[in-house]
């Protein structure tokens, strides 16, 4: 049988897991670490290596590979494969590098048969998109609905949908690229706020360390007020950060994921009472890695990670 190996790529870790394309289901998912301070040739090799591992879970004699699809933070120019990031602590080596062409090469000089021989059977797409496609089609937002998604982890990953579609479009008052974490906000960019990085600064102003957002979560459940205050800010930064891209938007419905949704309700009143004011419906859904994989199934007849 046929079967996609699915990849969601992050700076610390990696997720992955298997699609069998004829009985539709998707496998377990499994972590792996993600290696992204490695010279290229070693990067390639890991993800190789991982797909290799996925690809042993199968239990099936007869198993041929259709896609490698994978979710990969930008920038990255996701028809061709090619990362574009750089500065970002992650994945240095890979900047101008096309990733299938490398595995390909790989993949010759090893005869691995997990990996595909042609360039158009590896697919690429926004991990925040991947999301955004998981969650559109289990919540099914599709004619009428106007969706801004929003994951908050290292940084404040975000894509549009219109009518069911992911959108990237000006006119209709999104953002470029649909990003919303370069946007001017206080005296730096929203990413400066609405991130992990932004909690461990309102965690060391008001409780004199840097802790973590599960750290500063613990201490909020145990009583803690100074957490509690942290907690507090950053769900002022939010509502302050998001609710004109909301409104500039038209949205009527803003869904919220990424790790630090998990304490969404430390955080969520001041939004949530803006949204209700206006008319817009929140959603939590943090089960993150889960909706990527979904998303990365719905981009079966797309344009390598991108339905134009």
């Amino acid at each position: 049988m046929l079967y996609d190996i699915l990849l969601d790529i992050g700076g610390t870790g990696i997720k992955g897991g298997f699609f069998s394309v004829e009985q539709n289901i998707v496998s377990d998912s499994y972590q792996f670490n993600a290696n992204s301070d490695l010279e290229r040739d070693a990067v390639i090799r890991h993800l190789c290596s991982i797909c290799n591992q996925i690809w042993d879970t199968i239990e099936d004699d007869n198993k041929r590979i259709r896609n490698i699809r994978m979710a990969f933070p930008g920038p990255f120019d996701y028809q061709t494969g090619t990362s574009k990031m750089r500065g970002l602590a992650k994945y240095e080596s890979l900047y101008n590098v096309s990733i299938p062409k490398e595995m390909i090469s790989l993949s010759i000089e090893k005869n691995y048969s997990f990996i595909p021989r042609q360039e158009d059977d590896f697919r690429f797409v926004n991990d925040v998109e991947a999301y955004a496609l998981g969650v559109l089609y289990k919540r099914k937002l599709f004619q009428g609905y106007r969706v801004l998604y929003l994951c908050i982890g290292t940084g404040s990953g975000s894509a549009y949908s219109v009518d069911g579609e992911i959108s990237q479009d000006n006119a209709q008052g999104i953002p470029e690229h649909g990003w919303v974490y370069p946007i001017p906000y206080k005296d730096s960019i929203i990413d400066e706020y609405i991130s992990a990085r932004g909690i461990k600064n309102l965690a060391q102003k008001y409780c004199n360390e840097a802790h973590s957002p599960l750290e500063l979560s613990e201490m909020v459940i145990r009583g803690n007020q100074d957490a509690g205050k942290a907690y507090k800010e950053f769900g002022e930064d939010l509502n302050s950060a998001l609710l004109p891209l909301l409104i500039k938007f038209g949205a009527n419905t803003f869904v919220i994921g990424g790790n630090i949704s998990h304490s969404s309700e430390m955080f969520l009143s001041p939004i949530r009472e803006s949204c209700n004011e206006l008319g817009i419906d929140i959603m939590i859904e943090s089960d993150t890695s889960r909706l990527v994989m979904a998303g990365l199934i719905m981009l079966s007849g797309r344009t390598k990670g991108r339905e134009e």
